[in-house]
C-alpha cells in the first residue's frame, strides 16, 4: 500500500526531507551563535478516546517557519501540498515520524466531522513523541445516517501515487467514511463492492461518463461497465442514463453541475463540464442524484441556483456531494471533506445505502450535521399530498450539531428563505421548532452554516443542506414559473451551441438532440406561462396559446417545395432559416418584422448561393424574440 508511482518520484520524495531542512532554515529564526537551526524527530501517536487503539487520521503539521512538515521516509503514507483553500496533509496510519525544527510546531488532527479534532502546539526543544486521543462527539450512524463521497478517484490523470482499493479504504476510514466511490472506469472495477471493504466502510470501484458538451455524470452501482467513458455530441447522456438503468440497483449521479458561466465554452476544462443536458434529462427522470456540493466551491451559488430551479418546476431531484478528490495526486482536497449523509432504516449495505440516495433521503454538509429534521412527521425525501383549501400550516423540527460553533440556520421553502434561526456565540447546536404558513404546492428544506473554524474544514465556511419534503396542495404540481422561464432560457442556449458547434457522424443523431431541445422547451414553456401545473410525472405539456409555433412542413419529406407555417403571438421580428444536421446555415428565409398571427413561406431545396441541396435531413428554426423552435425538413431528390 501506499507505493509511490515511479522510482523517480520516490527518489524525488525521499529527498523531501533535505528541501524541509532548506525551507525550514531560511524561515526559522537563526540560533544565537549563528549555526544551523537544530532538527529533531517528532512521533506523533493517536488513540481512540475511548478504547485506547491507534486510528489513522488525517493530520496537518506546521513548523516554526510556517512551512508543512510530512512523515519520512517520504514513501510510507499519502502527503497533499497547500491547494485552493485545502491546508497541507498527510494520513496517518495511527502513528508518524516527523523531522522538524526546534521551535513551536502546530499539529491538528482530524478523522471526519463525528470526532473531534485536535489542534496543538507542541514545543520541540529534542527529540519529541506526543500522543493524541481524539473523541468521538456524535455517532451518525447509532442514529441511522451513513456518509459517503460520491466523487473521488484513485488513479487521476497525473497522479503521483498508485492508489489501490485498501489504500482508497484506509483514507476512508481515516476521514470516517462509510462509502468512498472510485470513478476510475476500468480501474480495479469488480461490478460490486471492493472485497477490501469492512462491514463499516465500503469501497466502490466504479466509472464517470465524462461528455465535453452535455456534463460529468458519476454511475454508482455498476455490475458492468458502461463505454465509451468519454464523449462529445454523442451519445446524449440520456441514453447512458438508459444503459445505468438496465443495470439492477445502478443510479446516475449530475457530477459538479455548474462550473462555468459561459454556457458556450465547450473548450476550457470548466466548459466541459458544464451540467447543459441536465434541464432535458429530468423531465424524464434520466438522473437519480445532484452533486449539490462538489469540488468547485466557487460555482457553489450557481450550483444552488440551478437545483433550486429544477426543484421549483415540480422535480424530485435528491441532493448527493463529492469532492472530485484526486487520492493519487500530491494536491487536491481531502476525501470525504465534502460528503452526503443518507438515512437508513434497516441493514447498511452499498444497496440500501445508494437506494435510500435515490429516494432522497439524504443531506450534504462539510461539517454541520442534522440529527432531527422532520416537517408533519414527514421526514427526508417523504412526498406528500394534502387536500386542503387556503393557507396551509406545516409544522417542523430541526436540530443541526457541529464540532466548532454554528452562526444560523435558514429554513427554505421553494428555495427562498422563510425563516432564519441565529446562533448565540460559541452556540455549536441548534435546535428549535419552526412553521412554514404555505399557499400552493411546496418543497420545504434546511441549510445550515458557520464561520470556518480551524484548518480541518475544507472550504471558507461551514455548510450543509438538507434534502427537501414535498407537499403536493390538492394534487398541484410544484411550479415557480420564474424558475420555468430560467429553463426555458437555458435550452434556448443549449440549442444556439448546437447549432454553432454541434459535430454528428449521422444526421440522425443531430436530429434526436433538436427534437428533446424542442420538447423540453415546449414543456418548460408550459410551465412559465402555468399552462401546465399538474402534479409531477406530466411530461406531455404542450406550450401555451400565446407563444411562437412552427408548424410540421408540408410535405415533408418533399422533393422541390414544401410550404412552412409559422404564428407569433405579438408583432415582432421574426428569423426563419434553414441549418444542415451539423449546424451550419443553409439558407435565411426571413429576417424581417411580422405582425401578430400565423403567416407561411416555403423553401425550395436551394442553397443561400443558389445550389440545389441534396437529399437529406434539414433544421428549419424559427426565433421570435426569446422563443426559438425548430423543425425537421426532409428533402428527396
Amino acid at each position: 500500500m501506499r507505493r509511490l508511482a515511479s522510482a523517480a518520484l520516490a527518489v524525488a520524495l525521499a529527498l523531501a526531507p533535505t528541501a524541509a531542512v532548506q525551507a525550514a532554515e531560511s524561515a526559522a529564526p537563526p540560533p544565537e551563535d549563528g549555526g544551523r537551526p537544530e532538527f529533531h524527530t517528532l512521533t506523533i501517536t493517536i488513540l481512540d478516546g475511548q478504547t485506547e487503539e491507534q486510528l489513522s487520521a488525517r493530520c496537518t503539521v506546521v513548523d516554526v517557519g510556517g512551512q508543512p512538515v510530512y512523515p519520512f521516509p517520504a514513501a510510507s503514507g499519502f502527503y497533499h501540498a497547500p491547494y485552493g483553500d485545502s491546508p497541507a496533509y498527510f494520513y496517518s496510519g495511527g502513528q508518524s515520524i516527523l523531522f522538524v525544527p526546534a521551535g513551536p510546531t502546530e499539529v491538528t488532527v482530524a478523522r471526519g466531522f463525528e470526532y473531534r479534532t485536535v489542534v496543538d502546539t507542541v514545543g520541540v526543544a529534542g527529540d519529541t513523541t506526543v500522543t493524541f486521543h481524539i473523541d468521538r462527539w456524535i455517532d451518525m450512524n447509532g442514529l441511522g445516517f451513513y456518509s459517503g463521497d460520491c466523487h473521488t478517484h484513485a488513479a487521476h490523470s497525473g497522479g503521483i501515487y498508485t492508489v489501490e482499493p485498501d489504500d482508497a479504504l484506509f483514507m476512508a476510514q481515516a476521514e470516517g467514511l462509510n462509502v468512498i466511490n472510485c470513478l476510475d472506469i476500468e480501474y480495479f472495477f469488480t461490478g460490486g463492492p471492493d472485497p477490501c471493504s469492512t462491514p463499516d466502510c465500503i469501497v466502490y470501484m466504479t466509472e464517470e461518463h465524462r461528455s465535453n458538451v452535455y456534463g460529468h455524470s458519476g454511475l454508482l452501482g455498476l455490475s458492468t461497465l458502461v463505454m465509451p467513458a468519454f464523449t462529445t455530441w454523442w451519445p446524449l447522456l440520456m441514453d447512458v442514463a438508459d444503459e445505468v438503468h438496465a443495470q439492477p440497483g445502478a443510479a446516475i449521479i449530475c457530477a459538479h453541475p455548474v462550473t462555468t458561466d459561459d454556457f458556450f465554452d465547450i473548450e476550457s476544462v470548466s466548459g466541459k463540464m458544464l451540467a447543459r443536458e441536465l434541464p432535458i434529462d429530468v423531465i424524464k427522470y434520466k438522473i437519480d442524484g445532484y452533486e449539490l456540493l462538489s469540488n468547485y466551491a466557487s460555482s457553489h451559488r450557481r450550483t444552488l441556483q440551478m437545483w433550486y430551479r429544477i426543484l421549483n418546476c415540480g422535480f424530485r431531484l435528491p441532493a448527493c456531494a463529492g469532492t472530485d478528490a484526486e487520492m493519487s495526486a500530491a494536491f487536491g482536497k481531502p476525501p470525504g471533506s465534502y460528503r452526503v449523509y443518507v438515512q437508513i432504516d434497516g441493514e447498511f449495505t452499498y444497496d440500501s445505502w445508494l437506494s435510500n440516495l435515490v429516494a432522497g433521503r439524504t443531506f450534504v454538509t462539510n461539517g454541520p450535521l442534522f440529527t432531527e429534521l422532520e416537517v408533519r412527521n414527514f421526514a427526508l425525501g417523504d412526498s406528500v399530498d394534502l387536500a386542503t383549501q387556503g393557507l396551509t400550516y406545516l409544522d417542523g423540527h430541526v436540530r443541526v450539531e457541529c464540532e466548532t460553533p454554528l452562526r444560523r440556520v435558514d429554513i427554505l421553502c421553494n428555495g427562498r428563505v422563510d425563516q432564519t434561526f441565529l446562533a448565540e456565540e460559541g452556540q455549536c447546536v441548534i435546535d428549535t421548532s419552526f412553521i412554514v404558513t404555505v399557499d400552493e404546492s411546496s418543497w420545504i428544506a434546511v441549510r445550515a452554516s458557520g464561520p470556518k473554524a480551524n484548518m480541518a474544514t475544507v472550504g471558507d465556511s461551514l455548510f450543509a443542506h438538507s434534502g427537501p419534503i414535498y407537499f403536493s396542495l390538492n394534487g398541484a404540481r410544484i411550479l415557480e414559473t420564474e424558475s420555468a422561464q430560467e429553463l426555458v432560457e437555458w435550452v434556448g442556449n443549449f440549442e444556439r451551441l448546437a447549432i454553432a458547434k454541434g459535430e454528428w457522424s449521422d444526421p440522425g443523431q443531430s436530429l434526436s438532440l433538436f427534437e428533446e431541445i424542442d420538447a423540453a422547451r415546449a414543456f418548460y414553456s408550459a410551465l412559465a406561462s402555468g399552462a401546465a401545473t399538474g402534479v409531477e410525472g406530466e411530461q406531455s405539456a404542450e406550450p401555451a396559446a400565446a407563444v411562437v409555433r412552427l408548424e410540421p412542413a408540408r410535405p415533408n419529406p418533399f422533393e422541390s417545395d414544401s410550404a412552412l407555417w409559422f404564428s407569433i403571438p405579438a408583432e415582432g421580428h421574426v428569423r426563419l432559416s434553414v441549418y444542415d444536421p451539423s449546424g451550419r446555415l443553409v439558407r435565411a428565409l426571413i429576417d424581417d418584422r411580422f405582425p401578430a398571427g400565423r403567416h407561411a413561406t416555403s423553401w425550395d431545396g436551394v442553397s443561400s448561393s443558389g445550389c440545389p441541396c441534396g437529399s437529406g435531413v434539414y433544421l428549419c428554426r424559427l426565433e421570435s424574440g426569446v422563443d426559438v423552435v425548430t423543425r425537421k425538413l426532409v428533402l428527396m431528390r
